[in-house]
């Protein structure tokens, strides 16, 4: 794997963390993106977003 291919992959991974930041790509409010992350963590009966971006990862949803 390039030093390119790592950067960029760790890029995504740091902007799919900052909900904020996936609000702005989406051009919706920060309040609408942490009802959806609740909403997430409720359904898959998972505590805090670090386990949901785990339970992603490991799932290959990302």
């Amino acid at each position: 794997m390039s030093v390119r291919t790592i950067i960029e992959k760790r890029s995504y991974e740091k902007n799919c963390c900052d909900f904020a930041g996936i609000g702005q790509i989406l051009n919706i409010s920060r309040h609408t993106v942490d009802i959806h992350r609740r909403n997430m963590l409720a359904k898959s009966r998972l505590c805090n977003t670090a386990e949901l971006i785990a339970f992603s990862n490991e799932n290959r949803l990302l």
